[in-house]
């Protein structure tokens, strides 16, 4: 089923903005999350075979919903997937403060590739669709300074909230 989507000529438009911001977010978030978890792993007395596995089950998860993702979201709907894709990432984000066993959090882990993969594929399938192909050289120009902020925010916000609390 293929759909039409209206792409205006203008850049700024107020889908971009929003798909822009919620971009920023979740980049933000598995900015806050990676360089951690492995070092959570091992305090709560993972091996480190599986303080490794935290982050390869969430990229291997991530890699084969990505593929999944770029065939459904023509058939399913943008905003569905997205949707979707969210809510698995936020519910799969809230239960890091709830289980503390090294199984949990890598199962834990690998639902959050899913919904990695399902929201960062969606995203990249609506930007392209909202950006007039002679405008996509600027979209890359735009996107690459949110691109470095949200590695430096949610690194720095990762470290405050550590100083904080045990997580």
């Amino acid at each position: 089923m293929e759909t039409q989507h209206h792409v205006s000529s203008k850049l700024w438009t107020k889908n971009f903005i929003i798909i822009v911001i919620g971009n920023l977010f979740v980049y933000m978030g598995f900015q806050m999350l990676i360089p951690t978890l492995p070092v959570y792993v091992k305090d709560i007395g993972g091996t480190d075979m599986q303080a490794g596995l935290v982050v390869s089950l969430f990229a291997f998860s991530a890699l084969i919903f990505r593929s999944i993702t770029g065939k459904a979201v023509d058939s399913w709907g943008r905003a569905p997937l997205l949707f979707i894709g969210f809510i698995v990432l936020i519910l799969s984000n809230l239960s890091l403060f709830v289980f503390s066993t090294v199984v949990m959090l890598l199962s834990i882990r690998a639902i959050q590739g899913i919904g990695w993969g399902m929201t960062s594929t969606t995203i990249a399938t609506i930007m392209s669709d909202n950006v007039p192909d002679k405008k996509t050289w600027r979209r890359d120009r735009v996107l690459r300074p949110f691109r470095h902020s949200r590695h430096l925010t949610g690194a720095n916000r990762r470290h405050r909230y550590a100083k904080q609390t045990w997580f």
